[in-house]
């Protein structure tokens, strides 16, 4: 790839006994033929265009369902290879019971919670 990112070696098929919660799936559907992308084991893949996403998010049932479009660091999941490790790295977090979903909370998102604004109006205006 040459999108500037090092080249992370993972194979999506070694789990390491880690939870099986969650999976990578694509944000939308193939430009070409607005088909749905199928994994293949270790991509996700158009099977009539054999085209991949240019976005992807981890979709989790934990408690409840999450879809977490970034890793811990505000990274959009643009790749697999960005996909698949923050996927692993969310199930080692289940197993060690320190998964915290906000952490993979888009950083400026939180600008945008209502309850953000109201304890910020309320520290303005004591």
């Amino acid at each position: 790839m040459g999108n500037g990112l090092p080249k992370l070696d993972f194979d999506p098929q070694i789990r390491d006994n880690l939870s099986m919660e969650g999976k990578v799936r694509a944000k939308e559907t193939c430009p070409k033929c607005r088909g749905n992308f199928a994994d293949s084991g270790k991509a996700l893949l158009c099977q009539a265009c054999l085209t991949t996403p240019e976005r992807f998010y981890i979709d989790i049932y934990w408690d409840r369902q999450y879809k977490k479009y970034s890793d811990k660091n505000s990274r959009i999941l643009s790749s697999n290879e960005l996909a698949h490790p923050v996927l692993t790295q969310i199930r080692k977090g289940i197993d060690h019971k320190i998964f915290d979903p906000k952490d993979y909370q888009t950083k400026n998102y939180r600008k945008l919670q209502f309850e953000y604004h109201v304890i910020k109006w309320l520290e303005a205006y004591p």
